[in-house]
């Protein structure tokens, strides 16, 4: 009898260090959202001490914290959840990547460190467009010259046809325009 007792002891404690850390997670990962939503590096660092998932999702889109945290330029902490080990691929629910997301703000740092991490630079969104085709479209010069110079390729084409370059010529960015020609006509 004392020791089914003590058998039952252990397993009902066993029971609430489980729970205790299950319910401690979701909360960390919900710090981890805020955090890179907001730029606010110490609630990352904290999330991560306290057992964070590096690539958990907020569910409206799927975004991981790495997508916020590229979307909204905040670099130190792209730059902290890859050093995490963060999936730099991940997609959110629309098939966007962080460097997508980093592309579509003009991002440059953000970018740069995914970049670095051996991101998919010519990865596909939901309208097969590429980071390359998004920062072509929103103007961002800088992005369009760093993604070239890591090998994207200018000549893949959406799901509608279109290349990074006609997305530029369709939004009149005419910096973007004659660089990507400038680099057509090279090849």
């Amino acid at each position: 009898m004392v020791f089914r007792r003590c058998i039952l002891r252990v397993l009902v404690i066993t029971c609430l260090v489980i729970v205790s850390n299950v319910n401690a997670s979701p909360k960390a990962n919900d710090l981890l959202i805020q955090g890179a939503l907001t730029g606010n590096i110490k609630l990352v660092k904290n999330a991560l001490k306290s057992d964070a998932d590096v690539n958990t999702r907020e569910p409206a889109k799927g975004n991981t914290a790495l997508m916020l945290a590229a979307y909204y330029k905040h670099h130190k902490i792209v730059d902290l959840l890859i050093q995490s080990n963060a999936n730099v691929n991940e997609r959110d629910l629309e098939k966007n990547t962080a460097l997508m997301k980093a592309a579509w703000t003009g991002g440059v740092q953000s970018a740069k460190l995914l970049i670095k991490a051996n991101t998919d630079i010519n990865a596909k969104e939901i309208n097969g467009m590429t980071a390359l085709m998004i920062a072509a479209f929103y103007g961002h010069i800088d992005i369009v010259k760093l993604l070239v110079q890591a090998n994207s390729d200018i000549s893949i084409k959406d799901n509608d046809g279109y290349t990074a370059l006609m997305n530029a010529q369709d939004q009149k960015h005419t910096d973007i325009i004659e660089y990507l020609k400038k680099i057509d006509n090279s090849n």
